[in-house]
């Protein structure tokens, strides 16, 4: 593999020790599937040669992808754990031969028999991996690099990025032309706009190559030092389906980010498209417009739908969408005839006028009247003054992850 720039401030490089072909670009759902199809062929092609090799040998050694385990463990010194899950583990490590950092995914469920493989591949990691090393976008994290152990566990490598929004929205200091920090904690409108149009742009473009990322929020939106944000963490993302009738696992998203829509239906919500995302990206601007505030407050479905329509109001008895009959499954119950306070609630927040009607093309009761992600980044709220300010002149704060890991270093090796 090439050298690659981490951040815009080290160059690496390294050899892949197995290996799947990259594409510029994705195309249609038919050829994409295909893809899938040859890669995962090939990887395990490779797999079941190394299996025969070693069976061959009659001195019992175990099937190894990469040269030694050891070299990875003593190569890439542990930090800090950020995630855990039934995938897996992340961690920030050190990488003692190019003197950088890395994020390092450990993923324990890539190669297995059970009845839902694809020829031996768990189909949920091995898309996330498609997924992280075939899209090409400047917001979009791509792998740098990735290893199969023999026992089915796949690593992969990613770059640490310096900021991410929770971060930024949290810690964001309004500095007033006087000097002055003033209490509302909240991003200037002009980085809002920059960073907000960034998001639009990726989800836009996984969009046009029917990718849905399913699970945006401020935690998967990061922002590095130039001030270019990349949308990570691609765990839950699925190829959209052809069939508008073929169902998708579900339920998707946190709670506080699903579209109403689907929170109706419970473990049902098995059917949608790219309004999903749509849905997300609108409660994450909402979230930057207020100062961190959500725009759905629930700790399950039933709270998180009602937040929903207090805020939205009820859905128009004509809506086949939220109709009662047919062939919905609704597991919650919803009241009729609530109003829409969603622009009196705004302003209680001091939100615009002009930020309410832009937030409000995404969140639509009906996932048909949430406009695309390609038209929400063209649109012309972001020249509308204070327009967007561009990412390298986006005011970041000092402190950001690549000094805290430094400073970690350095305490834990008493350097």
């Amino acid at each position: 593999m090439e050298g690659t720039t981490i951040d815009g401030k080290v160059k690496r490089d390294y050899t892949l020790i197995a290996s799947v072909k990259r594409k510029r670009s994705l195309s249609s759902q038919h050829e994409l599937m295909e893809e899938v199809e040859q890669h995962t062929n090939e990887v395990m092609q490779q797999y079941k040669a190394l299996v025969a090799q070693s069976s061959a040998s009659g001195n019992g050694a175990s099937v190894t992808l990469v040269p030694n385990i050891n070299e990875i463990n003593n190569r890439y010194r542990k930090l800090v754990k950020i995630g855990e899950g039934s995938f897996g583990e992340v961690f920030i490590v050190y990488d003692t031969v190019a003197g950088t950092y890395l994020t390092m995914k450990r993923m324990i469920r890539f190669l297995h028999s059970s009845e839902r493989s694809l020829f031996g591949l768990h189909n949920t990691t091995f898309r996330e991996l498609h997924l992280l090393t075939t899209l090409s976008h400047p917001n979009i994290v791509r792998a740098i690099d990735y290893h199969i152990l023999s026992n089915g566990t796949l690593i992969v490598f990613m770059p640490v990025i310096s900021y991410d929004l929770v971060s930024l929205m949290r810690h964001w200091q309004n500095i007033t032309a006087s000097g002055r920090v003033t209490s509302a904690w909240r991003m200037p409108l002009p980085v809002i706009k920059c960073i907000f149009r960034q998001l639009l742009e990726a989800v836009a473009y996984l969009h046009r190559h029917k990718v849905i990322h399913r699970d945006l929020k401020p935690s998967n939106v990061m922002v590095d030092m130039d001030g270019v944000l990349k949308l990570i963490d691609f765990g839950w993302s699925r190829y959209l389906a052809t069939d508008l009738n073929q169902r998708l696992t579900g339920p998707p998203c946190t709670v506080n980010y699903r579209p109403p829509e689907l929170l109706l239906l419970g473990c049902h919500a098995t059917r949608y498209q790219t309004p999903l995302d749509i849905w997300c990206c609108g409660c994450i601007l909402f979230e930057m417009l207020s100062g961190g505030t959500l725009f759905v407050s629930g700790h399950n479905e039933v709270e998180a739908i009602s937040s929903i329509f207090d805020w939205l109001g009820s859905p128009s008895p004509k809506s086949n969408t939220y109709s009662r009959e047919g062939s919905h499954s609704f597991v919650i119950d919803f009241p009729l005839g609530k109003p829409n306070t969603f622009a009196s609630r705004c302003a209680s927040l001091s939100i615009q006028p002009r930020e309410v009607e832009f937030m409000s093309k995404m969140l639509q009761l009906e996932p048909s009247e949430r406009l695309r992600a390609e038209k929400l980044a063209q649109d012309e709220w972001f020249s509308i003054p204070p327009s967007a300010c561009r990412p390298p002149d986006l005011m970041l704060p000092a402190h950001n992850t690549f000094r805290w890991l430094e400073w970690k270093r350095r305490k834990s090796h008493h350097i």
